[in-house]
């Protein structure tokens, strides 16, 4: 996609809350922090934010009805006359695309790098445990999001010069540590709400994050005035820094370096985690069942839901204003519907169930509040800042990453003071700077990042990719049970032929090529002469595999290649170069025939 746009529109759909940010390419060219955002809010509480939650309501006959603020409060409404049964409510619909990815790699380089691969027919649940397809709820969420804005950009009669089809640019926010099933899951929703592929650009969230912040003044850091120091050298050109973005969902951890011409480049494997705000909330929940029981805290929900979610966003205020080192206990309103269930169930008090179990000395009943010991509210965090300090180790570790200037702290997690505390006790020695906008961050980066994709100019590749090919057979070298006779010769079966290799720096526009043959002069394959070609793509944390079946060794995707046009099929046994070129944030692949013909290829990572 051309970067010339009139306009760019970035689209960050998160796990626990959404938003969009837009500038015009003059804004950009005049002043780069110009950028817009939207205000949302809740018509129930008034309560104003440049997010609205990333949940979804859809009416009894799965229509879409509403999405963030509107669906919240239109959910609660329902609860509240017992009318929700009928509707589908859904919430944490990103972290399903989560689900594919193996992040503890690292620990264990002989297990699969997968738990499972991502399938396009991938379905969520609602509320009630009822199943929809994630694709399509995904389009409504993007589909929302899109004519929302450009609702914004006519009332406003900005939209009177603007052709949406082709003067948009539009960019869409996605985790570094995804997969590149996960992405093109996200590209294919994108396209179902409406956008055309060639104005969909992806960018990665710490990247779009750290192009926004080293334009930010001193000010607009929460450390401010106090490091003037500190938040200038961070982005120094020829200097290296972490960024961490800590979202609701995911934590993304990636090193920079900004270039001596002003580009960045990702001089570490990015890595990370589902260890957001939402890995926070689910201790507590479980912290709760402890207290109260399964049975109870399900009948509660159930029979409560207004209650039930209350109780939850009551969690979510003290989550944020959590502080580390405070000697004060944290109090938590408790709804006395729950208090009563607990009381017919048990036949005890809430303060007397407390004082039978584990948590005594831990949480007091005062009232109709539960008073948590400040150690005991630190270890519903504990889990998630022990994966994240334990990551970040790992990274200090690697020569490269050893003399950063700074570490910037993004994404809503960012705005606790229980993570900034936790993370500065951890690492005394590195600098953290936060930008008083964290949460926006990421959005408003990946705007500036659709004015000029060029500015990122290399990464660090993540894996070892490679395909499996036939080679002649090396005797004494390859294994005996490898061997195969093709067109009788002997050949290997499995050789690993690779491309790019994990830890290398790829700046974009580097080219890798593969010679591939295919023969299908046997008479049970001369139907696959009308059939596109395909070849697995596999990815491995080693350097140099030498099989395509060793430990550690997963299939990713395939190659794709289409034939060249209706009326040609392919030769009975023909030689070509596959050409696989890091294109951004994904990876672009071509065919060379052995006629000089270009043919262009694709890759399928989704599992129908």
């Amino acid at each position: 996609p051309d970067c010339t746009k009139i306009l760019v529109a970035a689209i960050d759909f998160g796990s626990s809350y959404s938003g969009y940010a837009f500038q015009f390419r003059h804004e950009f060219r005049s002043n780069p922090l110009q950028i817009s955002t939207n205000n949302w809010q809740s018509a129930k509480s008034g309560f104003m934010s440049h997010k609205t939650p990333s949940v979804i309501l859809l009416d009894t006959n799965k229509r879409f009805h509403s999405f963030g603020y509107d669906a919240e409060d239109k959910y609660a409404q329902l609860t509240r006359t017992k009318n929700h049964k009928e509707w589908f409510y859904f919430t944490g619909i990103k972290m399903k695309l989560m689900i594919a990815l193996d992040t503890f790699i690292e620990e264990d380089n002989n297990k699969a790098l997968f738990k499972e691969r991502l399938r396009r027919d991938a379905v969520i649940k609602d509320m009630e445990d009822r199943e929809y397809p994630l694709l399509d709820l995904m389009a409504m969420a993007y589909k929302y999001l899109i004519e929302h804005f450009l609702h914004q950009l006519e009332s406003r009669t900005l939209l009177k010069d603007i052709t949406p089809k082709t003067d948009i640019q539009w960019v869409i926010t996605v985790p570094a540590i995804w997969t590149d099933a996960s992405k093109q899951f996200t590209r294919e929703a994108a396209i179902k709400a409406g956008l055309s592929e060639h104005q969909i650009r992806l960018a990665y969230e710490p990247e779009a994050a750290a192009l926004y912040c080293r334009l930010l003044p001193v000010d607009k850091f929460v450390s401010g005035g106090k490091e003037k120091s500190l938040v200038f050298s961070t982005f120094e050109r020829g200097k290296k820094f972490m960024v961490l973005d800590l979202g609701g969902g995911t934590v993304d951890i990636s090193v920079q370096e900004t270039t001596k011409e002003g580009q960045m480049k990702s001089i570490h494997k990015v890595c990370g985690g589902p260890w957001g705000g939402q890995a926070v909330d689910e201790e507590f929940r479980k912290c709760i069942q402890k207290i109260f029981g399964g049975d109870v805290l399900f009948q509660f929900r159930d029979s409560y839901r207004s209650k039930y979610l209350e109780f939850l966003r009551d969690f979510e205020l003290k989550k944020r204003q959590a502080k580390l080192a405070s000697d004060s206990k944290v109090a938590l309103r408790v709804p006395a519907e729950l208090c009563d269930l607990l009381e017919e169930t048990t036949k005890l008090s809430l303060k007397e169930n407390l004082s039978n179990s584990t948590f005594k000395d831990k949480i007091d009943a005062v009232g109709d509040k539960l008073v948590f010991h400040q150690d005991e509210f630190n270890s519903i965090f504990s889990g998630a800042m022990k994966n994240i300090k334990g990551h970040m180790k790992n990274i200090f570790k690697d020569k490269r990453c050893q003399d950063l200037t700074g570490i910037l702290l993004v994404g809503g997690f960012a705005e606790s003071e229980m993570v900034i505390e936790t993370l500065r006790k951890t690492f005394p020695t590195q600098k953290f700077i936060v930008p008083s906008e964290a949460g926006l961050s990421v959005v408003k980066g990946a705007v500036l990042f659709g004015h000029d994709p060029d500015i990122i100019c290399a990464r660090t590749c993540r894996y070892t990719y490679g395909t499996a090919v036939a080679k002649p057979f090396r005797n004494g070298v390859d294994p005996l049970q490898k061997r195969t006779i093709i067109s009788g010769e002997y050949f290997c079966n499995s050789r690993f032929a690779k491309t790019f290799t994990i830890g290398d720096l790829v700046n974009i526009g580097d080219k890798k090529s593969i010679e591939m043959s295919c023969d299908y002069r046997d008479e049970n394959h001369q139907y696959l002469r009308y059939e596109p070609v395909s070849w697995d793509v596999l990815i491995s944390t080693k350097e140099d595999p030498t099989y395509s079946d060793e430990d550690g060794i997963t299939k990713l995707g395939e190659i794709v290649i289409q034939l060249p046009d209706e009326e040609t099929i392919w030769p009975e046994f023909f030689d070509c170069t596959v050409f696989m070129e890091i294109a951004g944030t994904e990876i672009d692949v071509t065919c060379t025939l052995e006629t000089g013909e270009s043919v262009q290829g694709s890759f399928e990572f989704l599992i129908e």
